[in-house]
C-alpha cells in the first residue's frame, strides 16, 4: 500500500482528544488530509486555495432568494403599482434591481449573522402580519 498517495480531505470533530488523535493517525496513514476540531463550535476553515464552502453557499443562497422574493413583492405590498397608471420597462427594471439589491443584502447578512439573521427575520414577519 502506498501511504504517500493523496486521497482527500476530512474534518474530524470530537470532544475527546484521544479519539481525534486515533482517527487522525489512522486517516493520515490512509493518505487523507485531516483537519481536527475539539467541538462543533470551532470554526472549520476551508483549505487554502479552495472556493467558498458549502455552508457559505447555502446560507448566501437562501438569504439571497428570500431577500429577492421579498424585494420583488415589496412594491405590491406598499401599493406602489396601484399609484402608477402605466407600468413600463422603467418601473419593472427598478423593481428587479431593487429586488437584486435586497437579495444581496439578505444573502450577506445571512452569511455574517447566521441563525440570528433568520430568527430576527421570523420575528419581524411575525410582527408585520
Amino acid at each position: 500500500m502506498n501511504s504517500n498517495k493523496y486521497i482527500g480531505k476530512i474534518l474530524i470533530v470530537d470532544d475527546t482528544p484521544y479519539n481525534l488523535k486515533f482517527l487522525a493517525n489512522l486517516l493520515l496513514q490512509k493518505g487523507h488530509e485531516v483537519r481536527q476540531a475539539l467541538n462543533g463550535q470551532t470554526p472549520a476553515v476551508p483549505p487554502s486555495g479552495g472556493g467558498p464552502g458549502l455552508e457559505f453557499l447555502v446560507r448566501f443562497g437562501c438569504g439571497f432568494v428570500s431577500g429577492f422574493v421579498s424585494g420583488l413583492f415589496a412594491p405590491f405590498l406598499w401599493g406602489f403599482f396601484w399609484k402608477v397608471t402605466t407600468i413600463g420597462w422603467g418601473i419593472i427594471t427598478v423593481c428587479v434591481i431593487s429586488a437584486l439589491i435586497c437579495g444581496l443584502i439578505c444573502g450577506f447578512l445571512s452569511v455574517k449573522y447566521g441563525d440570528r439573521f433568520w430568527r430576527s427575520l421570523v420575528k419581524f414577519w411575525h410582527l408585520w402580519w
